[in-house]
């Protein structure tokens, strides 16, 4: 596997190079492409960086055998290691820049947006769907390891996301550390049927699973997990009730909660005092992470140029 591995840096050392970034950050760029081993690269124009990315991806094997879904995992875990690097430059002009830089990962995933298009609905949903935005509104790679490094996770971690969408988070953290274990909940059936195939395709899918599921029936309740993640998934009738049932989770047993968007305004409302940390703030507040009091600690500084603590 080190050879698939072995391209998928390739790959995203060719990504960064591609990168238009401010001159200002031209020289961290450099040095990250050094630290990554891309020298060898340089001389590439930018078409010939394209090509070769082409070429590396078409060279994967495209079977269903166990053999070609473990190497379609090693060559993403590259990828993932390369952005594992990108995300802790600690120059904030250069992390605005590469913010939706590894989006091609979407093609390397082999993640199937079309079902977004063209999408209708006769009857209100429960949840926000974002209908027809497939990659739009989905978390940024870099996004998702920033907050995967600042969780401090324990071995065997248990991640579940409230409102999966294409499952980015639950294949990056599946790809990131090859003992946690993630479950996504999503209500739109080809989302979960696409994140499924991915996950299979890359040897993923005996820790990562994705379920449909409507958050708000009467009939379900969430399973204990040690981090939930929420992009903003719910109108407030469903809020109330999922983080209705993540306070409680929050009083028996210690967890953490991780909000983007509005979805920490929703929580930060209805958290029940005593049992919540002040939370910390990551992607320029658009991140928050809430602990459990009993685990609240402090979070790593690899992020500190984007982090801080408090409302």
């Amino acid at each position: 596997m080190d050879l698939h591995c072995a391209n998928g840096r390739t790959y995203a050392t060719a990504l960064l190079l591609e990168s238009p970034v401010p001159p200002r950050a031209r020289a961290a760029l450099s040095s990250l492409v050094d630290r990554v081993g891309g020298q060898g690269l340089r001389s590439l124009p930018a078409s010939g960086l394209k090509t070769l990315r082409e070429s590396l991806v078409a060279g994967r094997a495209d079977g269903g055998t166990s053999a070609d879904n473990r190497g379609r995992r090693a060559f993403a875990q590259g990828v993932v290691q390369v952005a594992a690097r990108a995300c802790a430059v600690q120059d904030e002009v250069l992390q605005a820049a590469l913010y939706r830089l590894f989006d091609p990962l979407d093609e390397v995933l082999q993640l199937d947006f079309t079902g977004d298009l063209g999408m209708a609905f006769s009857q209100p949903t429960p949840e926000k769907i974002y209908a027809g935005s497939g990659r739009g509104v989905q978390t940024s790679y870099l996004t998702i390891l920033e907050i995967l490094n600042a969780l401090n996770l324990g071995e065997h971690a248990h991640l579940i996301d409230l409102g999966a969408g294409f499952g980015r988070v639950g294949l990056i953290a599946g790809l990131w550390r090859a003992d946690l274990r993630f479950t996504g909940f999503e209500i739109v059936g080809h989302r979960v049927q696409a994140a499924q195939q991915a996950a299979r395709r890359h040897d993923l899918d005996a820790r990562v699973c994705f379920v449909q599921q409507d958050l708000s029936s009467d009939g379900f309740e969430i399973p204990t997990a040690d981090v939930y993640y929420l992009y903003d998934p719910f109108f407030a009738p469903t809020y109330g009730k999922v983080l209705a049932r993540l306070n409680q989770v929050g009083r028996a047993a210690r967890v953490t909660v991780v909000t983007k968007g509005d979805a920490g305004d929703h929580f930060a409302a209805q958290a029940q005092p005593g049992v919540w940390s002040v939370p910390e703030s990551y992607d320029y507040g658009n991140l928050k992470v809430f602990r459990s009091a009993v685990t609240a600690r402090r979070p790593r500084s690899a992020a500190v140029l984007r982090h801080s603590t408090g409302p």
